[in-house]
């Protein structure tokens, strides 16, 4: 059986190719967006920002190959979700652990408030997913109001 260990959201990720270990770049736990509009309860906007979600697998028996299903779904602080991946990893037959690395680019926002990186498996032979992880990451979005922009929506 694979077990999830640990999961980190983070800019990005450095893989030294002498050990095949890994640096976590810029590890996120608050972001804050500076958003061109009068205060609006209801934007869908995208942060443009590269990012990764990694995640670090292990299994108990190293003789035996496994693949798991892995869904990463991003929800904001109403619990809508924004975005989801669906992945299938695969852990060889003579290897015990192995590292994985979601690159995203653009970080879609709603609300100031907490967002949450909700990670799932689902081993190949059952049906339903089980979180193993959740990453809360707090964004604070700064309107600023722009006279023109706030005249031409009131008009």
């Amino acid at each position: 059986m694979t077990k999830h260990i640990w999961s980190v959201l983070c800019k990005k990720t450095i893989i030294d190719t002498d050990t095949n270990n890994i640096s976590l770049i810029d590890v996120f736990e608050q972001l804050q967006a500076k958003v061109n509009l009068p205060q609006n309860k209801n934007i869908k906007l995208s942060i443009p920002l590269e990012y990764e979600v990694v995640n670090f697998w292990y299994k108990e028996n190293s003789d035996k190959k496994e693949e798991v299903d892995v869904e990463i779904t991003l929800i904001d602080p109403n619990n809508k979700s924004l975005k989801s991946f669906i992945n299938t990893i695969t852990i060889p037959d003579n290897k015990k652990r192995v590292r994985t690395r979601l690159k995203i680019t653009g970080l879609p926002i709603t609300i100031s408030g907490i967002y949450r990186f909700i990670i799932k498996t689902k081993e190949k032979n059952t049906k339903n997913y089980k979180q193993v992880a959740e990453l809360p990451i707090e964004i604070k979005i700064e309107y600023i109001i722009n006279q023109n922009i706030a005249k031409k929506i009131s008009n």
